[in-house]
């Protein structure tokens, strides 16, 4: 049987690779490899223009060289001088440069690795972390930082939304500068954050025997001015107990102070050598004192603590001012313009009418016209339900306010005087 002729496919090129330049295809095989070297079929080496090839190692060049200038650019870049305010979580890890003010003297930790100090520039503060070589330099060129002295170094930021913080690059001359304060060619410090202005202390009653009397030397400090720049000192608070909550049995916590001064609250913790210390502990809720505390920190929030029972002490009642008598005005011309103002009317109270259990309204009627007087639980004046069964004629002093389009006079607890 004749034999046919056949011709293998192995070695044709592909369809379209018959255009392609000879440099492409493998001169063994003739299959299509590129910008291979060697084929990956039959493992010949391929011949490369110079073209290709110089334009390999020209590129390999200039990314050694653009690395190369990077890194000098950024070892000899100095970093930019940033507001403590405007730091971002988005520059975690960025290498700034810090300028402003030493606001607490520098705290070595309890294991020795280092310190910590606090910084602000008016615009916020921030906690400086060093290392412990750093630390022991500084100490041997009398470089510790102390509170009011003026600094400016360049550090690397750990930011984060539970708090910022800073760490010391270098101590080198053009990185770390210290001035102290008030040292001849001292820059300016930065400004302090606005304080809001100290409301008048009420007045506070003798301490008790033994009671510390270094209180006075410490500021009475507004509850939304507390800040990191106050820890490692002790302030004074004014305000009223609003609770003590105590530790749970067997555990260690601290019991818990809640102080409130208007619409402004803080906690104050002290143990049970200063709960024992205190005088009828469970008569303070309520109470207005004055308290003396030491600022500290604690997972990066101020902390305050009681150092000794004698440091909370009760305020002395303020003596009651007489009350101005104001001059009754007719029900008539209270209207919808003397809202949010204080008057006085004068009538009889008639027709009570419950508000779901929190109050009652009554109607209170003078010689022309009545007006709707509401007195709340939570303010009930005393005599109250007397004269209005009575029909005795009252002056209610109270606040116009306006409610489903009806005006109202609201008194508070003292707000009801019986004429006859």
């Amino acid at each position: 049987m004749p034999r046919m002729n056949t011709t293998s496919s192995e070695n044709r090129p592909l369809p379209g690779h018959e255009t392609q330049p000879g440099e492409m295809a493998c001169p063994v095989c003739g299959r299509f490899v590129g910008a291979a070297v060697k084929c990956p079929y039959c493992g010949a080496k391929v011949e490369k223009r110079m073209s290709l090839v110089a334009l390999r190692w020209a590129a390999v060049l200039l990314s050694t060289v653009g690395l190369v200038l990077l890194y000098f650019m950024a070892k000899t870049r100095e970093p930019a001088l940033v507001r403590i305010g405007d730091i971002e979580t988005t520059m975690n890890f960025g290498v700034v440069r810090l300028s402003g003010e030493v606001r607490s003297e520098g705290r070595p930790f309890k294991n020795g690795n280092g310190m910590s100090f606090y910084v602000g520039d008016g615009t916020g503060t921030i906690i400086v972390f060093a290392d412990q070589a750093q630390r022991k330099a500084m100490a041997e060129d009398g470089l510790l930082p102390k509170r009011g002295d003026a600094i400016e170094f360049v550090a690397q930021l750990q930011a984060a939304a539970s708090g910022n913080s800073a760490r010391i690059r270098s101590l080198d001359p053009d990185s770390f500068k210290l001035v102290r304060a008030g040292a001849a060619g001292a820059p300016p410090a930065a400004p302090a954050a606005p304080v809001a202005p100290v409301a008048p202390a009420a007045p506070v009653a003798p301490a008790a025997p033994g009671a510390s009397g270094d209180g006075a030397s410490a500021p009475v400090v507004p509850f939304d001015a507390l800040d990191e720049s106050f820890v490692g000192r002790s302030v004074l608070l004014d305000g009223v107990v609003d609770s003590i909550a105590e530790p749970e049995a067997g555990t260690k916590r601290p019991y818990v102070l809640t102080l409130k001064n208007g619409d402004e609250a803080v906690e104050i913790k002290f143990w049970s050598d200063q709960y024992g210390e205190l005088e009828d502990p469970a008569a303070l809720p309520g109470a207005r004192v004055r308290a003396k505390v030491a600022v500290k920190l604690y997972q990066d929030k101020v902390d305050l603590q009681l150092k000794k029972g004698s440091d909370l002490r009760r305020a002395a009642p303020e003596a009651k001012k007489p009350r101005e008598r104001r001059p009754a005005v007719p029900a008539a011309e209270v209207t919808e313009a003397a809202v949010g103002s204080y008057v006085t009317v004068e009538g009889a109270l008639s027709d009570p009418s419950d508000l779901a259990g929190k109050g009652t309204a009554y109607k209170l009627t003078d010689a022309s016209s009545s007006i709707q007087a509401v007195f709340w639980n939570s303010a009930v004046p005393p005599g109250l339900q007397r004269a209005a069964a009575a029909a005795r004629r009252v002056r209610v002093n109270g606040k116009v306010k306006e409610y489903q389009g009806a005006i109202q006079v609201v008194p508070a607890a003292d707000g009801l005087e019986i004429v006859e």
